[in-house]
């Protein structure tokens, strides 16, 4: 599936332009010569100095990306070599420490390295828990006595002294054993992400600092535990550790601790391939489609019936629904229930005639209401705005409610009260029609009472002593429009509900309530059109229903309603039914309604929302595995084409969200061809290969460092029979498979050189660099494939 490919690309380091230490900055002024000043001095110059500083005592919070094995995980790592993954690509190589070496060394040499212990290698952790002695630094780091201790350089300062820190205590014979020399340290950090493209920021954003390990597990097994540790101050330790003749104290910056056993099957290879097993096509004489065995829905019950109930309940499990208990009065009834997670598209089902009723949308509906009832926020938010429509209408209502026929408006009757209104409207004047207009853009009535009872045209009869042949007295006006009166309400209403039906002044109305910029004066009344148009939801309203038509506040049981549809280690695909949602929408919009005159603004509202751009989901996966406890950070991707042969979409990822510790749900944007579960980008590593049956029988598969055009080989290709063989410093006792990395020519980056031909080198290089080592050893990407096959 070209569409899915990563490419990534291995960069030895990425050093800052300046270490830490105090600089200064001066500006001056330089002119050229016979530039005229006339006797002006120039200006003095100006110095400023600075500070740079690095990490030192801890890391900082988020600073790391992810580490593997996975901590706490209990798998056959025995051939892979633990590391950890840094969000920030710098980091290991923003402190420059003195190593014994020339300033272009010293300046690519990180500041950090990654131990592997096992037990009784930690004096004060002999079980490889994790543990970790922790206090001030001043007391661990600067006054402990016994042990070897970092010469910091510049000295720690009091604050520093005083922050608590993590510290290990290893034997120095333990430390001359598994302690990289600063040649290994420098070859095993590197920086990888994926190939520059157009977005720079989206690419830096995928780069990643690696610091790996020099030691892989015992093929054994047993408990481990990695320590990143600081070299600051124990450079020469490192470089010289026969010379210690004490225990030696590191500072641990991060550690997490794991399990290696001989056989199990928590790799991520492993645990994708049972996974995605049950739904593999079979060859048996013609290819056999199996990928319906990965749809979500219950099993059929094994069953010889073959009558029409019988087939009736078949067809209702293979589409997606459940049995559940039904409380209708009969004892044992139960109801057929689906939720918007669907095996097939959906299709309005019919009653069946055996009494069993479809609560599939009528559930939909009850928890729309009941989720907008528990929100408080949204709660407020939706009852603000039918509030500010209500003002609206009232406002409008406290205008033309005195220039009406009183006994029409008291009978309430819809026909005469709209007759009126509309001879009211068509004997207004421009002047009092944009006052109206000002009203029903939301401004309060008494800001335009002057020109409303002014302008106002003769009312149909008098009230409040105002006749048919002079104006309304605004007094009147306003007193009419006093909805707490006992004999005002029920007119005023009535006129209100007279209101919402026509369309003329329902479009402002709207077009103020759902926020849009009012009208200036004498504009009239926008279209309804152009209105609509310029219509934006509330933000809040808006995020809440995308999050809705999302399935993110919808409880996990009316998604998946019986635990069998989604065993334990199983992976299964879905349609997303709209209809479902859409009753979803409708009870949360029920919820809102508190009378017959919410039902326009509401009807607004919801038109409004409908009209913004939204990708609904069409499909997705649900995932219940250990992969996705063990692996939180599992990709997954989609193909552009569509599984049904129709036009390609754009490939999204709608949601990708944990829903429990094992369980992972995908939305996609359409019904992709193909689904590609990638693993992390921290959890992709390195490792040796095993060739033989000796424990010690380790090989690295060499790559070409260059592209070879003549031999059709791209950069970083496997190379057919091609290898180098792992040297180990000692395979028994404390510090048990410890690589030798950099031990002169008979070293493993030694051995990757010689054994690569010249035409695989590239030719300004003389030896194997940090990114040439991880592109030797980076263990193929893990990640499978589900394609959808159609019989013919």
């Amino acid at each position: 599936m070209s569409g899915t490919e990563r490419t990534l690309t291995f960069s030895d380091n990425l050093t800052p332009a300046v270490g830490p230490g105090t600089y200064t900055i001066t500006v001056g002024h330089v002119l050229p010569d016979g530039f005229p000043l006339d006797g002006e001095p120039l200006p003095a110059a100006i110095s400023q100095e600075f500070q740079v500083t690095g990490l030192r005592l801890h890391l900082g919070d988020g600073e790391v990306h992810g580490a593997y094995p996975v901590p706490g995980s209990n798998s056959p790592v025995h051939q892979l070599l633990p590391h950890i993954a840094l969000e920030r690509r710098v980091l290991p190589w923003e402190t420059r420490l003195a190593w014994t070496a020339d300033a272009q060394v010293n300046k690519r040499r990180p500041w950090m390295a990654l131990l592997l212990f096992t037990k009784d290698e930690i004096v004060d952790d002999p079980e490889a828990a994790g543990l970790t002695t922790h206090g001030p630094a001043g007391d661990l780091l600067v006054t402990a006595t016994g042990l070897t201790l970092p010469a910091f350089s510049p000295e720690l300062t009091d604050e520093e002294k005083a922050q608590d820190v993590h510290t290990i205590r290893i034997s120095k014979d333990v430390f001359g054993k598994v302690a990289p020399t600063p040649a290994e340290i420098e070859l095993l950090t590197h920086v990888r992400g994926p190939l520059p493209g157009t977005d720079e920021d989206q690419r830096r954003a995928a780069e990643y600092a690696f610091v790996t390990a020099n030691r892989v597990p015992s093929p054994d097994g047993g408990a481990y535990v990695a320590h990143l540790v600081s070299l600051e101050g124990h450079t020469d330790h490192f470089a010289s550790p026969e010379k210690l003749t004490s225990d030696i104290r590191l500072l641990s910056l991060y550690s997490w601790t794991f399990t290696c056993q001989a056989e199990g099957h928590a790799g991520f290879s492993d645990l994708r391939e049972g996974l995605i097993k049950p739904g593999q096509p079979t060859q048996n004489g013609q290819r056999t489609d199996n990928s319906r065995k990965l749809l979500l829905r219950m099993r059929q019950p094994a069953t010889a019936e073959t009558d029409d109930y019988t087939k009736d309940v078949q067809y209702r499990l293979d589409n997606g629904y459940v049995p559940l208990a039904h409380d209708s009065g009969t004892a044992g009834d139960f109801a057929w229930y689906r939720g918007p997670l669907v095996p097939y598209e959906a299709t309005q089902e019919n009653q069946d005639g055996y009494g069993a009723v479809d609560v599939s949308y009528a559930v939909a509906r009850t928890l729309g209401r009941c989720l907008v009832l528990a929100d408080q926020a949204m709660s407020a938010v939706l009852a603000s705005y039918l509030d500010a429509a209500q003002t609206t209408f009232a406002g409008v209502c406290s205008v033309i409610a005195p220039l009406l026929d009183a006994d029409t408006v008291a009978a309430g009757e819809h026909e005469p009260l709209r007759d009126g209104l509309s001879t009211l409207l068509n004997r207004a004047g421009d002047s009092w029609r944009d006052a109206l207009d000002r009203v029903l853009a939301g401004e309060p009535v008494h800001r335009h009472a002057a020109t409303l009872s002014r302008e106002a045209p003769a009312p149909l009869a008098a009230p409040g002593g105002g006749g048919a042949d002079g104006p309304a007295d605004p007094i009147a006006v306003l007193r009419a429009a006093d909805l707490g009166s006992a004999a005002t309400a029920p007119p005023m209403t009535a006129l209100m509900n007279v209101l919402m039906t026509t369309d003329e002044l329902l479009g402002p109305v709207a077009t103020a309530t759902l926020g849009t910029t009012p009208p200036e004066p004498g504009g009239g009344p926008p279209a309804a059109e152009s209105a609509q148009d310029s219509l934006r939801v509330d933000p809040t309203i808006a995020a809440w229903l995308d999050r809705l038509r999302r399935l993110e506040q919808v409880p996990f049981d009316h998604l998946v309603p019986n635990a069998a549809m989604l065993p334990p280690e199983s992976l299964r695909f879905f349609r997303v039914d709209p209809a479902w949602i859409d009753a979803l929408l409708d009870g949360a919009f029920q919820a809102a309604r508190r009378s017959t005159i919410d039902e326009k603004p509401l009807a607004a509202l919801r038109e409004t929302y409908f009209g913004r751009p939204f990708a609904a989901p069409v499909s997705g996966v649900l995932i219940r595995s250990q992969l996705i406890s063990a692996y939180p950070k599992t990709q997954v991707m989609v193909s552009k084409a569509q599984a049904d042969g129709s036009a390609d979409a754009p490939g999204t990822v709608i949601r990708h969200d944990r829903l429990a510790p094992d369980v992972l749900l995908c939305l996609f944007d359409g019904l992709p061809r193909d689904v590609v579960l990638h693993e992390p980008m921290q959890g992709l590593h390195v490792g040796v290969e095993k060739r033989g049956e000796q424990p010690d029988d380790d090989w690295v598969g060499l790559r070409t460092l260059v592209k070879v055009e003549s031999e059709h080989l791209a950069a970083g290709q496997a190379l057919p029979d091609t290898w180098a063989k792992v040297p180990y410093r000692q395979e028994e006792g404390p510090g048990a498979y410890v690589l030798d990395i950099d031990a002169g020519a008979d070293g493993l980056a030694a051995r990757i050189w010689s054994a690569l031909d010249s035409r695989y080198r590239p030719p300004d290089a003389s030896a194997l660099s940090p990114a040439h080592l991880a592109l030797q050893m980076v263990q193929s990407p893990e990640k499978a494939t589900l394609s959808i096959f159609t019989a013919p």
